[in-house]
């Protein structure tokens, strides 16, 4: 039952952690392009996932809060890189359509996916593991 829990409220917030990502994305990129836009939204994402995934996700209680989130920083920065160039280079390799007026919009949901999956990972066996 707490795994189901779990996969529920990260599924929940990894969505509106996505939401976020993609919102600021889309206010952004006329003004500083694909790789910037993506920067800038993947800070906005990478805060708001820390805290929701360490209070309501994997509900942890550590006491010491800055080692955690540099770690989830650390492990965010991987995945990020993924997030801030993949796209560009998947708009390069001809996924260049065009959604909703954003360009490169599906080269964006694809990584996004791919990118959610690892960060569960990262966060549940690394960032919050259960030390018991």
């Amino acid at each position: 039952m707490k795994r189901m829990r779990e996969l529920f409220f990260y599924l929940l917030f990894g969505g509106l952690t996505t939401l976020v990502n993609f919102i600021v994305y889309s206010l952004t990129v006329r003004a500083l392009g694909i790789t910037g836009a993506n920067a800038v939204a993947w800070v906005a994402a990478v805060l708001f996932a820390f805290f929701t995934n360490r209070v309501w996700v994997f509900q942890n209680r550590e006491k010491r809060l800055l080692p955690q989130l540099v770690t989830f920083v650390g492990g965010r920065a991987f995945s990020g890189v993924l997030e801030i160039f993949l796209p560009a280079l998947l708009v390069e390799w001809g996924m260049d359509q065009t959604a909703f007026d954003i360009p490169g919009f599906w080269a964006k949901a694809t990584v996004s996916i791919l990118v959610v999956v690892l960060n569960y990972f990262f966060g549940k066996y690394i960032v919050f593991k259960n030390k018991s």
